[in-house]
């Protein structure tokens, strides 16, 4: 079940509350698969929701670890090849199973959630980006706009591997992206 973003609060109680609402979503999307199912793909992409899973566990720990709190980056991160091409935590996703994907995920957000809480949301992050520094409240968008667009492919990628369609129990009669059904 998805959690719905708060309606009103303060600006990070909202933002967070809409990046939990997505990881949820994203979540739910990603659970209960065999480790075939989360290798599979939908031709002609080769996006799998295993590499959605790497992915957005390396995202987790780059934009809110390493970026927002000024973190070195933890395994596997730090000893990734990162020289060997681009896409490395795509491409790992291949040699992990169902269960180390999704604690890998779940291990970078909580990470993340350790480091920002109730954060001045003007400041700028511990470390600047390529191309200058960003304010928290950039890296908070941001991640909202990463999962946002990765629950779409994950949505897709889901439906298309066994044919479940992710409904969010609490609003009964919709997927958990809100939209209604029949």
């Amino acid at each position: 079940m998805t959690t719905d973003p708060p309606l009103a609060g303060p600006e990070w109680h909202q933002l967070a509350g809409h990046l939990d609402h997505l990881r949820s979503s994203f979540s739910l999307r990603t659970g209960g698969l065999t480790d075939e199912g989360m290798h599979a793909h939908h031709p002609p992409s080769s996006m799998t929701l295993g590499g959605l899973l790497s992915h957005l566990a390396f995202e987790e720990d780059y934009w809110f670890g390493y970026v927002w709190a000024g973190r070195e980056p933890p395994e596997p991160w730090r000893s990734a090849e990162w020289g060997s091409g681009t896409d490395w935590e795509w491409r790992m996703a291949e040699e992990l199973g169902a269960g180390e994907l999704r604690a890998l995920w779940r291990d970078a957000v909580a990470r993340s959630d350790t480091g920002a809480q109730d954060p001045d949301l003007d400041g700028p992050t511990a470390r600047p980006v390529p191309g200058g520094p960003v304010s928290r409240r950039w890296v908070a968008l941001h991640m909202i706009e990463e999962y946002a667009r990765h629950c779409g492919h994950a949505e897709l990628i889901r439906e298309a591997v066994d044919a479940d369609v992710a409904v969010d129990a609490a609003r009964p009669g919709c997927s958990a992206g809100g939209q209604a059904k029949g």
